[in-house]
């Protein structure tokens, strides 16, 4: 496990976002803020959400630089959302790459200047998150007392680093996204159930979804014609829909004003709040059903809140959950990255595939033996691969501000490679076999 903490000073918050936000682009940054967000911070312009890069980048100037807001009741003073300890984080990893260049698939140097190389990738929605993974394995490598260039692919399939000093390896990153490929498909027709729902109803209430096939679009899309009439009743429906059920349920405390404190709830917990003060019990009495906030594979919010201080008065309030259940192997998704990486690999150096899953504490103890053993059976069939790395991060929070990011790192080296890792190299972290002791997985 390497282990290392953020000091709680806003000066060194402020150094490490700067950091990540010059390379990022600041004035790219700036111009994407200014089209995305109106006088009321809070609020979008358009329907469709900015870069997730511009959001981290607006909450951070108003987590560390004091920017006001239109939307008190979203920002507390003594919390710094995710979003701000992202970019802080990026920027820690990048104060490790100094020394870093930019080389060919030869190793031949291009620049000594990695920026634009990133920025590029950096700016676009759906190439970000693949090029942070990239810097986080580069960052935990230089720790490592070793010097890590990042590879320009060019007209053919290239790996993403360059590790050397004493050695030379190559690095291929793959992050396992927690999206799947059947959330792809699903979330667009998803997002049009909510809008549909949003659009003709104006009750409040808890809508339902319950999804037992895949909605064609045109089903997604005119779910409204199944609504009741009478949308603004305080009687409980349930309504066939061609491909599940709807729901609808009224809020059981419907004379009471739906309150949630202020402290010590951080803005990130509000919705987790609201469905557990106001859902979850009529989910529960109603329903005879026990289910988390989690257990939705889509949910969305309508809530007018209006601020008194230590309350947040909610108003006008609708909760919409899709139950779809998901067919998704997460373990065959990890080991699909084997193949992703066929052809990257240099045939005169010992190569790493490096793999980040931010999902895998969400494994059970029986897919995670599952998954060590398809690692080892797929190397055996990968001679290319001389050693799979396999990283998990996670961020706390203490409560006096201070940050701390944990990597948990395992290997697994090859035992009948092309080409072995070098003696003088060391893998970081154990056997991943030992994560079972190491982590506490599902049930």
């Amino acid at each position: 496990m390497v282990s290392y903490g953020q000091k709680s000073d806003r000066e060194s918050l402020r150094r490490n976002f700067n950091n990540a936000v010059d390379l990022i682009g600041r004035d790219w940054l700036e111009q994407k803020k200014a089209e995305n967000y109106g006088e009321n911070e809070r609020d979008h312009k358009h329907g469709r959400s900015p870069h997730p890069l511009v959001i981290r980048y607006h909450r951070g100037r108003i987590d560390l630089f004091d920017e006001e807001v239109d939307a008190p009741e979203l920002y507390s003073e003594d919390h710094y959302s995710a979003g701000t300890h992202s970019l802080v984080v990026l920027g820690e990893h990048l104060s490790h790459l100094s020394d870093s260049h930019l080389v060919n698939q030869h190793g031949e140097l291009i620049s000594t200047d990695i920026s634009d190389h990133l920025r590029t990738r950096l700016q676009n929605p759906d190439e970000f998150r693949e090029v942070i993974a990239e810097i986080e394995a580069a960052a935990l490598y230089s720790r490592e007392g070793y010097g890590v260039d990042f590879i320009e692919e060019g007209k053919t399939k290239a790996p993403d680093l360059r590790i050397r000093n004493h050695t030379s390896l190559c690095v291929e990153c793959k992050r396992c996204s927690r999206v799947t490929q059947e959330d792809r498909k699903h979330g667009g027709l998803h997002e049009a159930i909510q809008k549909s729902i949003n659009s003709h109803s104006e009750r409040d209430g808890i809508f339902i979804v319950n999804i037992n096939r895949t909605p064609s679009g045109e089903e997604a899309h005119n779910i409204d014609k199944y609504l009741p009439e009478d949308t603004e009743d305080t009687t409980y429906h349930r309504i066939d829909l061609p491909f599940g059920e709807l729901l609808i349920l009224p809020f059981e405390r419907q004379s009471e004003i739906k309150t949630i404190e202020r402290q010590p709830t951080s803005p990130g917990d509000t919705p987790y709040e609201f469905y557990s003060d106001y859902v979850a019990p009529v989910i529960s009495s109603r329903l005879n059903m026990n289910l988390e906030l989690d257990d939705f594979r889509s949910k969305n919010f309508e809530v007018s809140l209006k601020d008194t201080g230590d309350t947040l008065y909610l108003e006008n309030s609708s909760f919409i959950g899709i139950l779809h259940e998901s067919n998704e192997d997460r373990v065959k998704q990890i080991l699909r990255q084997f193949s992703k990486a066929s052809g990257k690999f240099p045939e005169s150096t010992p190569n790493i595939l490096h793999l980040k899953i931010p999902f895998l504490t969400e494994l059970t103890y029986s897919e995670f033996d599952t998954l060590v053993n398809g690692i080892g059976g797929k190397l055996n069939i990968s001679d290319s691969i001389s050693a799979v790395v396999i990283s998990w991060h996670r961020l706390k929070t203490d409560p006096d501000g201070s940050i701390t990011y944990e990597t948990i790192v395992g290997n697994m080296e090859n035992i009948t490679p092309r080409v072995e890792i070098p003696s003088r190299f060391e893998l970081p972290g154990p056997h991943i076999q030992e994560f079972a002791s190491m982590l506490e997985f599902q049930d």
